[in-house]
């Protein structure tokens, strides 16, 4: 049986509408799209141990935590 401590797993997604010009910026869109992928998963944000995403703007980890 394989144990738990280094797997990786994805719980829940989330994603917000997109185009060209929004009202929100994009850290509001980011952390949107978070609360969405927590809401998906059935988790509270302190049941999290990890966040791994990609952009290309300016938004990183560290500003969603």
């Amino acid at each position: 049986m394989v144990g738990l401590k280094d797997a990786t797993a994805i719980v829940g997604t989330g994603q917000t509408r997109f185009a060209k010009h929004l009202p929100e910026d994009e850290k509001t869109l980011a952390c949107r799209a978070v609360l969405a992928a927590l809401d998906d998963a059935g988790i509270a944000p302190s049941e999290v141990d990890a966040l791994a995403s990609y952009t290309m703007e300016e938004t990183d980890e560290v500003e969603l935590a």
